[in-house]
């Protein structure tokens, strides 16, 4: 019988944790997509309801990532930031100036 030291069972449950909590939203999709699948076989049959729950699930995900990418653009435009190399202000992703990404939102 093969035994574990105290480090490795750390670093699985910490790997575990880590995991969980980095991917949860990912973990409650595909949940909900087993119970979609389910209800979905039982209503039109297996090789139907697997590719119907398939197409709405990587709806979903394209979804979601439009919008997320979508988000972010009216984040940069609107947000005004200052460099933390030269102190430049500026709105976008890197500074103008000198190029740097370091930066910190000014709230005016």
């Amino acid at each position: 019988m093969e035994t574990r030291s105290n480090a490795q069972t750390l670093l699985s449950f910490t790997t575990l944790r880590d995991i969980l909590q980095g991917n949860r939203r990912e973990i409650i999709l595909i949940v909900g997509m087993i119970l979609i699948t389910i209800s979905l076989v039982a209503y039109l049959g297996f090789l139907y309801g697997v590719i119907a729950s398939l197409l709405i699930y990587f709806g979903v995900k394209f979804y979601v990532g439009w919008q997320r990418k979508k988000l972010q653009g009216v984040a940069e435009k609107t947000l005004t930031y200052v460099c933390d190399v030269c102190e430049n202000k500026f709105t976008g992703k890197e500074c103008p100036k000198c190029g740097s990404t370091n930066k910190r939102v000014v709230f005016d």
